[in-house]
């Protein structure tokens, strides 16, 4: 698959967030979308699809891989929703970290 790069988007210098805005705009996001418990259980359900489709591949998938969401346990549902919110967090900060390089550093 071949991407096309897309066209850079360039801000004037007095446009581009200072790191503060930038960390507020981060811990928005992370607050809003990632730390709710609506977010934390979209995330773990992406997971498991992720999970459960990856595992209709394998030419022997063990039952309890094909386990849909709403069947999981409590415990295994938590774990879902860590490593989803352990992904979202890493890529909100890698997306600030990347778009924002000089303003992303901490003062």
């Amino acid at each position: 698959m071949t991407r096309t790069k897309r066209p850079a988007i360039t801000l004037p210098i007095a446009e581009i967030p200072d790191g503060d805005h930038i960390y507020r705009m981060r811990d928005s996001v992370l607050e809003a979308i990632l730390d709710t418990n609506l977010g934390a259980e979209l995330l773990g359900t992406i997971v498991r699809d992720a999970w459960v489709s990856w595992a209709r591949e394998q030419p022997r998938p063990k039952p309890g891989w094909l386990v849909p969401w709403s069947e999981l346990s409590h415990t295994d549902q938590e774990a879902d929703r860590r490593i989803g919110l352990a992904v979202a967090r890493y890529v909100v900060e890698t997306l600030i970290r990347v778009s924002y390089p000089q303003g992303a550093r901490k003062p």
